[in-house]
């Protein structure tokens, strides 16, 4: 996994949209001590506790608050929402500036 000291090389060019996510990262926000941001392979947020669950699946789509920027992985509000509904499985579709 690599690990972005900046927040802009958690971004890739893409056709379509402009940027997205960086699969596979971290980041370690400068502006925060001890707080590290993960996406996973498949290049979104990761929602800790969010794998596969019995109930539906919800995408949550947004920008830089969707995405929880400033905040670990726990402190975002989809990973709140898993929390408080364990039998669904949120996913984090916030990426900054898409808002």
């Amino acid at each position: 996994m690599a690990t972005a000291r900046k927040p802009p090389e958690l971004f890739r060019p893409h056709p379509l949209l402009g940027w997205k996510l960086a699969p596979d990262s971290t980041v370690d926000v400068q502006f925060r001590s001890g707080v590290i941001q993960t996406t996973g392979s498949t290049g979104w947020r990761h929602v800790p506790r969010s794998g596969k669950q019995e109930g539906p699946s919800v995408g949550v789509y947004g920008c830089s608050f969707t995405y929880g920027t400033g905040l670990t992985d726990d402190e975002t509000f989809c990973a709140l929402l898993q929390q408080t509904f364990p039998s669904a499985a949120f996913l984090n579709r916030g990426v900054g500036g898409y808002g």
